[in-house]
């Protein structure tokens, strides 16, 4: 996908409770929010833990790295200005099994993609936000 493609993107929608994720990228650290009663990781973004109900909700840098759970690849036009295929994946990242995000993959060769696959995560600034993107590591699977 090109640069003009990738600006064609739709940007999300903030929130004050999400704000911090998405400029958080500028320094190449993901973030995620925690729960500093139980410790519970709690993406999307939220300002109460579904565990335990408490407020007490913080920002906690990730390695950035994990696997891909799950991925589709659109190779149908859905957005004017995108017409190259991309892949969209949900991740697990390594600090615990049940954490996932969601992101676009960026890789030169979709079809090498696969479950499992090692990741990492990378940035792409857009309107003053830090979009997080996950790219293979190019690191051979253990299984």
């Amino acid at each position: 996908m090109n640069r003009d493609q990738v600006a064609a993107l739709p940007v999300p929608a903030i929130s004050i409770d999400s704000l911090e994720f998405w400029k958080s990228g500028s320094d190449g650290q993901l973030r995620i929010t925690r729960c500093d009663d139980c410790q519970l990781w709690i993406y999307p973004p939220k300002p109460i833990c579904r565990r335990c109900r408490s407020q007490a909700v913080s920002y906690e840098p990730v390695q950035g790295r994990g696997r891909i759970f799950s991925y589709t690849i659109s190779r149908q036009q859905f957005l004017p200005g995108v017409s190259d295929p991309y892949a969209i994946a949900v991740v697990t990242l390594d600090e615990d099994p049940d954490l996932r995000m969601t992101a676009r993959v960026v890789a030169d060769d979709l079809t090498r993609l696969h479950i499992g696959m090692p990741v990492t995560i990378e940035f792409e600034e857009r309107n003053d936000m830090w979009i997080p993107v996950v790219a293979p590591t190019g690191e051979e699977d253990p299984q």
